[in-house]
């Protein structure tokens, strides 16, 4: 790199190129002084171009090259760089001592300490304020002599970031180190990265020691697997899990709530970090309320049982009070239509029984005594079933779903007579719906002397509708508004005129309505409307024929 200092001042003639001393130039060496000059010339528009300081030192220590970028960080223009002692003109005094020693070696034999590496230093701007660099220093021979090519780059900025970063980093280790909760970084392969004081005081561990390790160089391995298993998990869904964990302690097995959340670097997972904390006093503090609780419970269940009696006796001591005898008056409402129901269909069932046993003595008929016997065992049913309903409301039993359809079957079943069923529907209602369907089925059979009956069952807007369709001999117009009422009754076939009064007041009890319209060509339809209980498709046909 012939006159590299100077080049863009001084043009090198070619006649002073002479080589071996000889005025003749050949043909090869002219070449190569070309080559030196291209070489030149591209080293020197590389070096204009750099963002960093580029600066040559002669074998005297004289800067001989400054670029832009030199003029930029330090504010010496070139004019005002070359030719000075280049460390004694831009690096602080106390570094001057040691460049004297090191640069005296670096002239004879190109090496030195600095030479080939990299150093961050302080450097002196035009102004005199130091600021820091990163300089790199090679070695190269030019003209049988050594320079020094510098390249230095001003990392003011990056100290300042390295400094805001680390007094960052002081404050989040101070954060971790003075909270009670266990905080720790683990990377993807389960190595501890970070821990704070509290996991090193738990666990008798330092920083340096537990960095690089994984939990099964800390604790048992059957608890060492739950824990990687956690941190795979979290890694696995890429969002935050919290998990109850039993970790071992000096004193013995504590509980800790573990939040561990996944961190990321461009979008994806590079470790987990956990913030456990120790809930084993509120374990324990939980498993003494709950057996306090249940404690409580069994003496509040048998206090409550006492005052239950103690309240059963006092209904009976102040049974003339207001409230004890609006309830009671609702009860035996209730309990009055139950008896009704009873009597009306155990004398009915009775009614055959008789009818039948008088028929068989005349004719003999052992399907007489079969449906003589087949009525009491009903009535000896409806007796049981009435018990039970009974009890249920006596005891605050309240409305339920009811299979309307599977109702249905149930009653008409037990009748010798034709019928289809069509569709279903799940109402509101108790196990009195059967003696509702019963009665009017009865009805037709025994009044209305029917041998076949139709049954529909649809879901409409907001109530579910059965019609009950029979062929027998109708009920004329003039009785249809009469037929619900208590005591009805009519014609030489009436009954005692309850059965269809306990209908009506049933079906009011479930919130609906019952009426009858006239069947085509003959015969009786009454309409039930019930509440549903959820949607129904009527779509199930079920069809007898005897």
């Amino acid at each position: 790199m012939v006159g590299i200092g100077n080049m863009k001042s001084r043009k090198i003639p070619i006649i002073d190129f002479k080589p071996n001393g000889s005025d003749m130039v050949s043909e090869i060496d002219y070449r190569v002084y070309q080559e030196l000059l291209e070489s030149e010339e591209k080293f020197r528009k590389t070096a204009e171009a750099a963002q960093d300081a580029i600066i040559i030192l002669n074998s005297k220590g004289n800067i001989s090259y400054w670029n832009k970028a030199a003029e930029r960080i330090f504010g010496y223009s070139k004019e005002e760089a070359l030719g000075r002692e280049g460390h004694i003109f831009l690096a602080p005094e106390r570094y001057h001592e040691a460049y004297r020693t090191g640069f005296s070696k670096f002239r004879e034999t190109g090496c030195g300490n600095c030479v080939d590496t990299t150093l961050e230093l302080e450097a002196i701007r035009k102004d005199g304020t130091e600021f820091p660099v990163e300089l790199s220093v090679s070695a190269v021979k030019l003209r049988g002599e050594w320079n020094a090519i510098g390249i230095l780059r001003d990392i003011t900025e990056r100290k300042k970031i390295e400094k805001a970063l680390k007094e960052s980093e002081e404050r989040l280790q101070d954060i971790l180190d003075y909270t009670t909760a266990v905080i720790y970084v683990k990377d993807v392969d389960g190595r501890y990265i970070l821990v704070n004081r509290q996991f090193e005081k738990l666990f008798n561990v330092s920083k340096d020691q537990i960095v690089g390790k994984t939990d099964y160089d800390l604790f048992p391995e059957e608890m060492a697997n739950a824990f990687r298993m956690n941190d795979l998990i979290v890694l696995d869904r890429n969002c935050p899990i919290e998990f109850e964990e039993v970790v071992p302690h000096d004193d013995g097995v504590h509980t800790y709530i573990s939040i561990k959340f996944p961190l990321h670097a461009d979008n994806v997972p590079y470790a987990v970090c956990g913030i456990s904390t120790d809930i084993t006093e509120r374990k324990k503090t939980e498993e003494e309320l709950r057996k306090y609780r249940n404690q409580l419970e069994e003496l509040v269940e048998e206090r409550t049982h006492e005052l239950k009696q103690i309240n059963e006796k006092l209904q009976k001591e102040i049974g003339e009070r207001r409230k004890v005898e609006k309830a009671l008056v609702q009860l035996n409402e209730v309990l009055k239509l139950m008896n009704k129901n009873l009597r009306h269909d155990i004398l009915n069932d009775l009614a055959i029984v008789s009818t039948s046993i008088e028929m068989y003595d005349e004719i003999e008929d052992k399907k007489l005594l079969q449906n003589a016997l087949k009525s009491v065992r009903k009535s000896v049913e409806l007796i049981k079933k009435m018990r039970e309903l009974e009890s249920l409301i006596t005891s605050g039993g309240s409305l339920k779903p009811v299979n309307a359809k599977e109702t249905i079957e149930d009653i008409i079943s037990n009748y010798s007579l034709e019928y289809t069923i069509k569709g279903k529907c799940t109402v509101v209602a108790d196990e009195t719906l059967s003696s509702v369907i019963d009665n009017i089925i009865r009805n037709a059979v025994l009044h209305g002397k029917t041998d076949r009956i139709d049954i529909k069952i649809e879901k409409l807007d907001d109530y579910c509708e059965i019609r009950i369709a029979d062929n027998g001999k109708g009920i004329p117009d003039e009785i249809k508004d009469d037929i619900f009422e208590e005591g009805f009754s009519y014609g030489d076939s009436g009954g005692s005129g309850l059965g269809l009064y306990i209908v009506k007041k049933t079906i009011e009890r479930y919130d609906g309505s019952v009426r009858v319209e006239n069947n085509k060509p003959s015969g009786s339809v009454f309409v039930i409307h019930l509440k549903p209980h959820e949607e129904s498709v009527c779509e199930t046909v079920c069809v007898k024929d005897t």
